[in-house]
């Protein structure tokens, strides 16, 4: 018998995240509130991007690589950039929008959220696993509605977002 391997699919337009938590509000963010076009992929944290980087420029797509605006993103966008010429598609959160300067993915959404989210299964407040848990039912379920501010966050995020995928056609 052959084996013959099945395509993958992979939309022309791709955010690729910085991990599962940020895959699953992305997720749970287009799918609720009709954002078209635009698939969401997971890396598995911000230092392993590069497979999912060959594979979106071997398919030829267009993408925007997405990473939390801390010394560690900064410094894996750095990197990305140049061993892969990606002037025009990795990013931080600061990069695409000045006010998210220092923002990690929490940031984006309010205390009301962030606490919703939470399960309280960390001491310290929210837990990425909490977050990733959440959003991934909410996903599926979709009864949620993320307040105003965080909706607006978002809003401006896809926007730059699109705007960057538009340029690297």
């Amino acid at each position: 018998m052959i084996t013959v391997a099945s395509p993958i699919y992979l939309p022309n337009d791709v955010i690729i995240t910085e991990g599962k938590s940020d895959f699953y509000f992305f997720s749970y963010y287009v799918k609720k509130y009709g954002i078209t076009g635009i698939g969401i992929f997971p890396s598995s944290g911000v230092d392993s991007y590069d497979t999912l980087i060959s594979l979106a420029l071997g398919l030829g797509r267009r993408f925007v690589l997405l990473t939390d605006d801390d010394k560690a993103g900064r410094s894996a966008i750095k990197r990305y950039k140049k061993e892969y010429l990606l002037d025009n598609s990795a990013f931080t959160y600061g990069d695409l929008i000045p006010e998210f300067n220092g923002f990690k993915l929490e940031d984006l959404m309010t205390n009301k959220v962030k606490s919703d989210a939470s399960f309280g299964t960390s001491k310290s407040g929210l837990s990425k696993r909490d977050l990733a848990l959440f959003f991934q039912e909410k996903a599926v379920t979709l009864e949620y509605d993320l307040d105003e501010e965080t909706l607006k966050n978002m809003e401006r995020l896809f926007k730059e977002v699109r705007g960057h995928l538009q340029k690297s056609s």
